[in-house]
């Protein structure tokens, strides 16, 4: 994610490159719209329907609590959700998420101005994220 003068930006709204065209365009979004951020990871959960956003920095540098950290984004109705999970969600910024053999790993990133190479595994068909 991206970020406008150390400023967070909205989720209600989202950017959409189409390959085969090669423009961009925007989409409106609906349901449990994440607040506010930037510095945070996507990716595109097994099920190609949906994709993972996780982490980041809100406003003035604040960094995202574990508990609203992780939501995923329907991407045929645009609609958001918070995925039921069990266990601890690390708070970082500035990692990377990968889904090797259908779980979530989450490698590196940042605390604070720690950084961290703790790798985190999160059974994603266990979840259903």
């Amino acid at each position: 994610g991206g970020n406008s003068l150390n400023e967070s930006l909205p989720l209600d709204e989202v950017f959409i490159y189409d390959t085969k065209n090669n423009n961009w365009s925007t989409k409106k979004t609906s349901g449990l719209i994440p607040s506010n951020r930037y510095d945070l990871t996507a990716v595109l959960g097994l099920d190609g329907e949906q994709v993972i956003v996780y982490g980041g920095l809100g406003n003035n540098n604040i960094i995202i609590s574990p508990k609203e950290s992780l939501y995923t984004l329907n991407i045929n109705t645009f609609e958001w959700s918070i995925p039921k999970i069990t266990g601890n969600i690390p708070s970082l910024k500035v990692n990377t998420l990968h889904i090797p053999n259908g779980k979530l790993d989450n490698q590196s990133g940042q605390k604070t101005v720690e950084t961290t190479n703790k790798v985190d595994n999160h059974d994603e068909e266990a979840k259903q994220v």
